[in-house]
């Protein structure tokens, strides 16, 4: 591993210099979607609720603060309790098989702990299910700057690091496959990537206003300048 160098983003005219990168887990650097999409089918199917496709269930998923909203909007009845459908949900989970990192996850990372530049993770995940996978992907390797999981807001993690970090606006390059994700990178001035191959659709993404919609981690990869 090298010290760290000069990190920036570049693409077109514009250059931006970053100190850190921060990643979503689920769907960002895990390729998980497909696995999470049959599992919330399988929710409708215990209800008798005609299943949503995966293009229903991208354009919907990751957009309200409530993570049940959608099975609601979709045909989940209101008398079925939001605990309910979560527990439901995490049985289903739990019998698919694990899903593999996503498209450039591992040599992305990979090059920025070689060329020395911090990377952080960021998730939802509670503790139990993030230890999990930190176990399976030896998430430690590839974000030594930090793991953070539980349901504190994503804005606050974001803007701890960059105080931690001494980021100036942008100097934080966030990346994320969903909308609310990168509304709230942006509401703390970091500089935000959404990647399209995850749980949102890239037109979703893009009202979020993103620098930038890239089709996968490996397409950013090629957007950053390593020394």
């Amino acid at each position: 591993m090298r010290s760290g160098g000069v990190l920036a983003f570049v693409r077109g005219d514009l250059r931006q210099r970053i100190k850190l990168v921060v990643s979503d887990l689920n769907g960002t650097w895990v390729a998980d979607c497909a696995q999470v999409h049959e599992s919330v089918c399988a929710v409708f199917r215990d209800f008798s609720v005609r299943e949503p496709s995966l293009e229903e269930y991208r354009l919907r998923c990751g957009i309200s603060r409530n993570p049940t909203a959608f099975y609601r909007q979709l045909g989940i009845p209101f008398f079925v309790s939001s605990e309910e459908i979560v527990e439901r949900f995490r049985t289903h989970i739990r019998m698919r098989p694990p899903a593999p990192p996503s498209e450039g996850a591992r040599e992305l990372f990979e090059a920025l702990r070689y060329f020395g530049h911090p990377a952080a993770l960021v998730t939802l995940l509670n503790i139990d299910a993030l230890e999990r996978d930190r176990r399976r992907f030896d998430l430690g390797h590839y974000f030594p700057a930090g793991i953070y999981g539980g349901l504190r807001e994503k804005a606050t993690t974001l803007m701890d690091l960059r105080r931690r970090f001494r980021c100036d606006p942008g100097e934080l390059l966030f990346v994320s496959d969903t909308y609310r994700d990168l509304v709230q990178a942006n509401a703390v001035d970091c500089f935000t990537i959404g990647v399209g191959n995850g749980h949102g659709l890239p037109k979703t993404l893009k009202d979020a206003r993103p620098k930038l919609v890239v089709a996968s981690l490996r397409e950013l990869q090629e957007t950053l300048e390593m020394k």
